[in-house]
């Protein structure tokens, strides 16, 4: 017989927390919330913590086995399923214990089914960090077959899962593979029999220069305002293009742009760049360095040798800042660069385009396997355990 009950009724929910009396030399591994992700992983930390430095919301405790579901940016779904004893969880988890007549492993696919998911964002409160408290939580309902049905389920959906995870995994595996080689397309495209120049004397400085970002220009309309964030790995977005007004543009007179600019990011990506390819009337830039190439330097190779490992090597020496590691336009005028004949660099371009062109389908087929990978494990998952696919008639064989 199949039921459907609140889940406080099914699992007890944040049973056990370290009491403000624990001993200052109380050491445990501590879990975060970024330590847990969709996909069910939690990153246990090697090293242990004691409870004097322990941050203070380290004080979920559960056992191996059970279920921790985020109460916080709960959109996230991270919720996993607890791989050790020993752990302490942020108080932005709920831990759930299944009582008696309750698997746990059923009870961990059952918070981990869309309709669960579902719910629990529906009854989050907050924009912009949505949160759920553990009592709304608990009012959420599961479908709970009889305990045999439930551990078939779970042993089910153990194979499956693991079996989708497994060609997941390769899936990214050949992803990783397939930036290595990207990045090698680069590296080759640097690796040339030419001494090393100076940056500067390649450049037209009277073009080279940085502005800071003047955010509350932005405006619906106007001269359109290149940013950081579209400057891509080696190409140009301009999918989220801001806007200024002409007044404000004419002030900024020093980041206007033009074809075959070169604009490399200062901070967050530092070094990353792209050659500006599509024409901005009266177009600006911020928060970018602004590199203009004299007649002896090809704009495209420019961008290559940023994106190259010669280039992010000299990027990494030069780069500094706590809180966020920035690059300055005196360090960039003093990179070194093998520079071989214009002609010569345009063909290495032309082949380095095509290259990494097919790379990148290649690249963008593993992400789409991956999301279908995804998309199936949560299907599967949610029609298993409400009832709506029926695991004994399953072959049990692997996901194609």
């Amino acid at each position: 017989m199949t039921v459907t009950m609140p889940l406080k009724w099914a699992a007890e929910i944040n049973r056990s927390e370290l009491a403000e009396t624990t001993p200052d030399a109380f050491e445990f591994r501590y879990i975060d919330i970024g330590a847990v992700d969709s996909n069910g992983s939690v990153d246990v930390p090697l090293e242990s913590i004691s409870f004097a430095t322990a941050p203070s919301r380290a004080r979920r405790l559960t056992h191996s086995g059970a279920t921790v579901v985020s109460t916080v940016r709960t959109y996230l779904r991270a919720i996993a399923r607890v791989p050790a004893d020993g752990l302490v969880f942020s108080t932005g988890f709920a831990t759930l214990e299944a009582r008696a007549q309750v698997d746990p492993s059923f009870l961990y696919y059952a918070c981990r089914s869309d309709s669960f998911v579902e719910q629990v964002v529906a009854r989050s409160t907050g924009v912009s960090y949505p949160a759920i408290n553990p009592s709304d939580l608990g009012m959420i309902r599961i479908v709970l077959p009889r305990l045999d049905i439930q551990r078939r389920i779970a042993d089910f959906l153990d194979d499956q899962v693991s079996r989708i995870d497994q060609t997941e995994t390769l899936r990214e595996r050949q992803a990783i593979l397939l930036q290595q080689r990207r990045l090698s397309a680069y590296e080759r495209c640097t690796d040339v029999p030419f001494s090393d120049i100076r940056l500067s004397r390649m450049l037209d400085l009277g073009a080279v220069g940085v502005v800071v970002n003047p955010s509350s220009y932005f405006e619906d309309e106007g001269v359109p305002f290149v940013h950081g964030y579209n400057v891509r790995d080696g190409w140009f977005d301009l999918s989220d293009l801001k806007r200024i007004s002409d007044a404000n543009s004419r002030r900024l007179s020093r980041s206007r742009l033009r074809l075959g600019d070169v604009l490399v990011m200062r901070a967050g990506f530092p070094g990353r760049s792209a050659v500006v390819t599509e024409e901005l009337a009266g177009g600006n830039c911020a928060s970018v360095l602004l590199l203009r190439t004299g007649p002896l330097l090809c704009p495209e190779y420019l961008s290559a040798f940023f994106n190259s490992p010669l280039g992010r090597a000299q990027v990494e020496a030069s780069q500094y800042g706590a809180a966020q590691e920035v690059v300055n336009l005196g360090d960039v005028e003093a990179f070194t660069l093998p520079v071989p004949p214009v002609a010569d660099q345009r063909s290495l371009m032309k082949a380095l385009e095509a290259e990494i062109n097919q790379i990148d389908a290649l690249g963008l087929k593993v992400q789409e396997s991956i999301v279908l990978l995804q998309e199936r494990k949560r299907a599967l998952i949610t029609a298993a355990v409400t009832g709506e696919f029926d695991v004994t008639t399953a072959s049990g064989r692997g996901v194609a």
